[in-house]
């Protein structure tokens, strides 16, 4: 789920000419505070060095609402953590 939000979000912060995207940059909230639930709950039911990547992931989405300016902030900030959301989309994707 989490690997094709990046496109997504490049795509709603830089539209072509004409195309309101507001809308769906406010849905990415509910998309994001679910995966934010799912991943809370996995790292408490997981262990070791897998619980860390995956609480590690959490932290790295955004508690609250949603707009241009936080879909922003956390691509910089999954540039910024690299290695972690690497490490994690890779370990989850199979």
């Amino acid at each position: 789920m989490l690997r094709v939000r990046v496109a997504r979000w490049i795509y709603y912060l830089d539209p072509p000419p004409e195309t309101a995207t507001g809308y769906l940059i406010a849905r990415e909230e509910k998309e994001l505070r679910s995966a934010r639930n799912t991943l809370t709950r996995l790292a408490d039911r997981t262990s070791g060095d897998d619980a860390l990547l995956v609480k590690a992931m959490a932290e790295l989405l955004p508690p609250g609402p949603t707009t241009a300016s936080t879909l922003r902030d956390l691509l910089t900030l999954w540039r910024r953590h690299r290695s972690v959301v690497e490490d994690f989309l890779t370990t989850h994707s199979t």
